[in-house]
């Protein structure tokens, strides 16, 4: 199962870095921005001048936050297989939810804060990862009950 979670996390972990990346990058911003964004979770502001070092943190948390959500969702299809079925309904819906998890429950608990719904295209976009984001945790987890059984 872990294998399945660390291999699907590192690939949703990549799509997203690279879809912010390109979402950002017309504004100037670069991969190292984003992960030091990312970064601000942990330090806040102070992100912005830690170099590597904020940039690794980005990235672990990143990518250990990525590994977490394919792995919840893989631990939940096996004690509730019947979700698998419907693996891309119920990965979109879970994709949503991971959207509104991270909103308004995680960021309001670190430095960060409350994030600003000021970018209309930004909230758009980000939405519509978070549901290829759950479909793509519901095929992870589609795969891992394949090979269960």
């Amino acid at each position: 199962m872990l294998s399945h979670a660390v291999i699907g996390g590192i690939v949703l972990g990549c799509v997203d870095i690279l879809f912010a990346w390109l979402f950002w990058r017309s504004k100037g911003v670069t991969v190292t921005d984003v992960f030091q964004s990312i970064a601000r979770g942990v330090y806040g502001k102070q992100a912005a001048v830690l170099g590597n070092t904020s940039v690794a943190v980005g990235a672990a948390c990143h990518f250990f936050i990525a590994v977490c959500m394919v792995l919840a969702w893989i631990e939940f299809v096996s004690f509730k297989p019947a979700f698998n079925r419907h693996w891309v309904a119920w990965g979109a819906l879970y994709g949503l939810l991971l959207y509104v998890f991270m909103n308004f429950v995680v960021l309001p608990i670190t430095p960060v804060g409350w994030p600003k719904f000021g970018n209309p295209e930004w909230i758009e976009a980000s939405v519509f990862m978070h549901l290829l984001f759950g479909i793509w945790c519901g095929y992870c987890g589609s795969r891992y009950l394949a090979r269960r059984h």
